[in-house]
């Protein structure tokens, strides 16, 4: 709805709309006086959920916690001065862990800067270089052109805001005064020239309402319905819309045959080159977002982009860029290789999970798999699941004998610092999968960036055949060609041999319905399963053929595995007070099936990666890893519960004091949050550091007891509160999560027994004793 009356109204509802037509849907405000066009605007935009919060750092990590759950975009808006200032730390999470975030911050014009007017700052680039993109908006004015440029200002931040690489944009908006909806005659008047129908007809929803999940921008910008169903439903829509499947009438592969001879090539499907459809669509189906750069660069598909990059110089940057011989080779030859999968939060994790499962098989490499992974939540999915890694490498004799010649890893490094250190001591070859631009490598060892998604690396492994010492297929590639071995058949400008041709009615000569996602029997579908047209895959691995003649190395992994899990089974078992560490390692096993758990930094995130136990729960981890604060985790917390199912928060004393403000939220929260306190009345992360041994100052600035009684506080603001005495009673609180409330179940423990007993501990564990 647009408000003509008067130009503030209508600049601020235009941007609105617009966001809301996109597919936004939830925007968090805080209160102020200078952003109250832009409140009153999405205040009567119907299909916005607008959140008011009151502290701006707050309704920031708040507004994180929506998107992160969501994968889209949720506005945060603000007054001027420094209630913007606020929002710089979960813009900088934000940035850090790749959360797409939308900030409106308003502004007074550039005539009542600089001059004292007051509650005005400098606020122009004010958070740095953390946003993707940024930019002041001009003064708005009420003029058909300048309405186009802010609607078409808004469509690029949201495409910022998510492609290529999911992160925080920032709008800077002046406004002038009236900023209340008073009423200008000359405004009014232009609503009778004005067709919203024609102003807004080229915008297509960037995202699906009911989705949870990130898009996939440019492929399958509009949804989750996979790549087959997308081209079937595009047959009859209307109209045309680049960039895929936007909601055009063309099937893709029609567009893909127009586009083989159009000059220029239909953006952005085609931009690197000719491409097969089927590529594209194999691409599409598992990728995390579309794989840029996998094969940007031209005609070659994956295959023959891996033939030619085996003699290339320079290799064909970034699939192969480590050397000559492609890295597929290089893994299949490898039996001491090692998959890391660090902290993930992927927008399909059971596609993510068989993925890594998968590589797992086809290379017979064993998996250590970070507790904040979705792997550990899905065991059954990969049988070479190692979760002990930590205690492993603290048994020196046993780190020496698993040093791996090959690490593949997989987005983030893992917490573990034992981990980090053992890398850095082997110095093994590593390869880091991730589609995004960001360095992932801390250690700064000889890595080669593969920025493309572990689901498309799987999808290239299965497509290719064992290798053996000629080349690809067992047939010798040409030091001084790049063409094609006959036993891979050639892309050409026409028809796959694998694929039906196209015809006028539809895929493969069927006519398709326009009614129907249904795929033509006719058609082979994409399953989740192994291609017709591939080799099945073995436990061995690529096509039936044992890829390592030894099975030594990851038996060892295996058995160590075992040794150690059962160790730490049978002492938590034995345990009969309360103590934190034992408190990841129960939450493992009781929570109901699928519970998304928001996991607060300094100790629970590492006694999760030490004792968090692999399950088939499905659970659903959620975290600040990118700036790795303790800053707004209650308030992030509560936005990955809000309107989601009954969630878990498990954080110490201090992390939670830093964020009461949190539970200002309340009254707007729809949903269950059990807030899983360990109070042991200070900073525990630091009992476990060489400063804990230097008191004073250790206790009164480190450690910083506070001595509050949670249960007034808790009483402060209205939420339930418990303590928690043993453990059957903690398990029976946890049996069943209730929707409609915020409640906290405190731990009370001894920081410095914690301690001891991980000191006392974790190296026995690492013995197997």
């Amino acid at each position: 709805m647009l408000d003509f009356r008067n130009t503030n109204t209508l600049w601020a509802s235009i941007i609105a709309e617009t966001l809301q037509r996109l597919g936004l849907t939830t925007a968090v405000i805080c209160p102020g006086s200078r952003s109250a066009p832009l409140t009153i605007a999405f205040a009567q935009n119907k299909l916005i959920e607008t959140i008011p919060i009151l502290d701006e750092r707050s309704a920031s990590f708040f507004a994180l916690g929506i998107a992160k759950k969501s994968g889209v975009p949720t506005a945060l808006i603000c007054t001027s001065g420094t209630a913007a200032a606020n929002f710089y730390p979960a813009i900088i999470e934000a940035r850090e862990s790749r959360i797409p975030l939308l900030i409106l911050t308003a502004d007074r014009p550039p005539e009542l800067r600089d001059c004292h007017a007051g509650q005005a700052i400098d606020q122009i680039k004010l958070y740095g270089n953390y946003p993707n993109w940024q930019a002041e908006l001009a003064i708005p004015a009420a003029s058909i052109g300048m309405l186009d440029y802010v609607r078409q200002t808004i469509v690029y931040a949201i495409e910022r805001s998510t492609f290529p690489t999911p992160g925080p944009v920032h709008l800077n908006i002046p406004l002038r005064d009236p900023l209340v909806p008073v009423s200008d005659i000359a405004v009014e008047s232009l609503e009778t020239q004005f067709d919203i129908a024609d102003f807004f007809a080229g915008l297509e929803p960037f995202f699906a309402a009911e989705t949870s999940t990130p898009p996939s921008p440019p492929l399958l910008r509009g949804g989750e319905r996979s790549a087959v169903e997308s081209i079937v439903a595009a047959e009859t829509s209307t109209p045309p819309s680049p960039p895929l499947l936007r909601g055009g009438e063309r099937s893709a592969i029609e567009s893909i045959v127009a586009a083989e001879t159009s000059t220029p090539p239909s953006p952005p499907l085609l931009r690197g080159g000719e491409r097969s459809a089927i590529e594209s669509i194999v691409a599409a189906e598992t990728s995390t977002p579309p794989s840029p750069p996998l094969l940007r660069g031209g005609e070659r598909s994956a295959i023959e982009s891996i033939v030619a990059a085996e003699t290339s110089t320079p290799p064909s940057p970034p699939l192969l860029r480590g050397g000559e011989r492609s890295a597929i080779e290089q893994w299949q030859k490898c039996s001491r290789g090692i998959i890391i999968a660090g902290v993930a939060q992927p927008e399909n994790a059971e596609k993510y999970c068989s993925a890594i499962g998968k590589i797992s098989q086809l290379l017979n490499w064993p998996v250590l798999a970070e507790g904040l992974s979705p792997l550990r939540n899905r065991a059954q999915l990969n049988p070479h699941l190692i979760s002990t890694y930590d205690l492993i490498l603290r048994n020196r004799e046993l780190a020496e004998k698993l040093t791996p010649e090959i690490a593949i890893q997989i987005g983030d490094l893992p917490t573990s610092k034992e981990l980090r250190n053992w890398l850095e001591k082997t110095q093994p070859k590593r390869y880091i999968i991730d589609p995004s631009h960001h360095n992932l490598d801390p250690l700064h060892g000889p890595t080669i960036h593969l920025r493309t998604s572990i689901e498309n690396l799987a999808t290239l492994l299965t497509l290719v055949p064992p290798l053996t010492k000629g080349g690809l297929g067992g047939v010798q590639t040409s030091a001084t060609t790049n063409n094609i071995s006959p036993q891979i058949p050639p892309l050409t400008k026409g028809n796959s041999p694998l694929v039906p041709p196209l015809t006028k009615g539809g895929l493969g000569g069927v006519q398709t319905s326009a009614t129907t996602n249904n795929i033509s029997p006719q058609i082979l579908p994409l399953t989740k399963g192994n291609s017709p047209h591939v080799p099945p895959l073995t436990k061995g691995g690529l096509g039936g053929v044992l890829i390592s003649p030894s099975h030594e190395y990851i038996q060892l992994w295996h058995n160590t595995e075992t040794q150690i899990r059962l160790t730490i089974d049978r002492n938590f078992a034995a345990i009969h007070n309360i103590i934190e560490p034992k408190v990841s390692w129960l939450l493992s096993q009781i929570l109901p099936p699928a519970t998304p758990i928001f996991i607060s930094n300094s100790m629970p995130v590492r006694d999760v990666e030490f004792f968090w136990k692999p399950n088939n729960l499905e659970i659903k981890p959620f975290f600040n890893r990118g700036a790795n604060g303790i800053d707004g985790t209650l308030s992030t917390a509560l936005g990955v519960a809000h309107r989601n199912q009954s969630s878990i928060l498990l954080t110490g004393d201090l992390t939670l004091l830093h964020d009461t403000n949190g539970f200002l939220i309340k009254n707007k929260f729809v949903g269950h949050l059990t807030i899983i306190l360990i109070n042991n009345n200070g900073g525990g992360i630091f009992e476990m550091l060489p400063v804990a041994k230097f008191d004073p100052p250790f206790e009164e600035f480190f450690a910083t007891p506070q001595d509050i009684n949670f249960a007034q506080l808790c009483a402060t603001y209205g939420v339930e509160h418990e303590i928690i005495d043993d453990w059957e009673q903690f398990k029976e609180k946890l049996s069943f999560l209730a929707n409609n409330r915020i409640r906290v179940l405190e731990l009370q423990t001894n920081r410095r027994t914690d301690a001891k007993w991980r000191q006392d501990n974790l190296s026995k564990f690492a013995q197997g004793s």
